[in-house]
């Protein structure tokens, strides 16, 4: 999914120490704005450490039913704009997405403020006229004083929580806040029993983003990946209808991959790290069809095919590369099949070590690399001339 150029502001916390706050464009094609930095450390988001303030949100109505004039299962929702209740409708092909979507966009109630901090207990001032004093978590819905309060960006709650009169910020209890950082920590960990354990609370956000992951923001899908974890992958998306695409490729008709906050793509995800995560590259590509060319690295379409191929995973006819492509991934496919452990090549290309130098870097004419190494290079390594790539025959 394509965005804009992202920019970066700062913003300070009200309620905890002050911290640099990233607020690129959104993954979904909006602004991240007012976006909150995602906590470090992991030792305390266990699902042990859990406060025992985590209040259940209590949803507005909603209902799914079939229109026999559009063939659609219509999800409607009671969003509460200006303290007026007003039902939104949403169109879907299937009675279980309405559903899901319905679940995951009704916004909470909004409890009336009471007399006393629903988390601390502490009793308000009611001598003094300061609303500020008190209000509802934009989460939970839960009426909290201010230090039991922080400040999420808008984009880490749905957009349907949201009313006109609202600023770049939301109010958020800390137990939400808390919530949404051990998610977050247990799906970048691959940790599965504790993702389920925490969304069980009724209090976690799956299609929302989380702000400030090393400078990006991603949607739990993206941390999901990164976690390298195909069974936390199929629970979002399989489970509860999580999009990993909103559009297609124009060319090829293929799914075209949500992107976080910096353009990066789930194949550039699962191709990043320590190991590249064949599983998921493989549940992407093979079962949601996705293709392979999206990605924002260039020449990372073979790699991808490449470690696939490697790992043994049976590739569909079409795999998604684009036109230009094609010869490259056919060659690839050669390459690897032919390959033989104990295999010694003659004159081997210094940069991939698996295939003959058999071209020249012109106008220079250093014969440095083989031909699908030399089309990465934009520049020769020895003169440091631009250059192209022209292949040669050896009898």
């Amino acid at each position: 999914m394509m965005v804009a150029k992202r920019s970066y502001e700062r913003r300070s916390q009200s309620s905890s120490p002050p911290l640099m706050v990233s607020m690129p464009a959104s993954p979904g094609g909006g602004a991240f704005k007012g976006t909150r930095p995602r906590a470090n450390s992991s030792s305390r988001f266990s699902v042990e450490s859990m406060p025992s303030t985590v209040q259940r949100r209590r949803l507005n109505q909603y209902s799914v039913h079939y229109s026999g004039m559009t063939r659609k299962y219509i999800a409607t929702i009671t969003r509460t704009v200006d303290d007026t209740n007003r039902p939104i409708q949403f169109p879907f092909a299937t009675e279980r997405e309405a559903k899901k979507f319905a679940k995951a966009y009704t916004p909470p109630k909004m409890l009336g403020l009471t007399s006393a901090c629903q988390i601390c207990n502490v009793r308000f001032d009611t001598n003094q006229r300061n609303p500020a004093r008190r209000g509802n978590c934009r989460n939970c819905g839960v009426c909290i004083c201010e230090n039991c309060s922080t400040r999420w960006g808008m984009r880490m709650v749905p957009r349907t929580f949201l009313n006109t009169a609202q600023s770049l910020t939301v109010r958020a209890c800390k137990s939400c806040d808390w919530l949404s950082n051990a998610f977050c920590m247990a799906l970048i960990q691959g940790n599965y029993d504790d993702a389920v354990k925490l969304y069980e609370t009724g209090n976690v956000n799956l299609r929302t983003c989380f702000a400030d992951i090393n400078g990006e923001a991603m949607f739990p899908v993206h941390c999901a990946v990164m976690g390298g974890s195909v069974a936390l992958l199929s629970w979002l998306v399989d489970g509860h209808c999580c999009p990993v695409s909103v559009k297609r490729d124009v060319r090829t008709g293929k799914p075209l991959s949500i992107q976080t906050s910096a353009e990066r793509t789930l194949i550039d995800i699962a191709m990043t790290g320590k190991k590249v995560k064949v599983e998921i590259l493989r549940y992407l590509i093979v079962d949601k069809n996705m293709s392979l060319s999206d990605t924002k690295a260039t020449g990372l379409a073979s790699r991808t095919l490449e470690a696939l191929l490697r790992a043994g995973v049976t590739m569909p006819a079409k795999v998604g590369l684009e036109d230009d492509d094609d010869d490259q991934a056919a060659h690839l496919i050669h390459e690897i099949e032919s390959v033989t452990s104990g295999t010694t090549i003659d004159d081997a290309c210094p940069l991939c070590c698996e295939r003959q130098m058999d071209c020249v870097l012109i106008p220079c004419g250093h014969q440095i690399c083989c031909q699908d190494c030399g089309k990465n290079l934009k520049k020769c390594p020895i003169c440091k001339v631009d250059c192209s790539v022209l292949r040669i025959f050896r009898q």
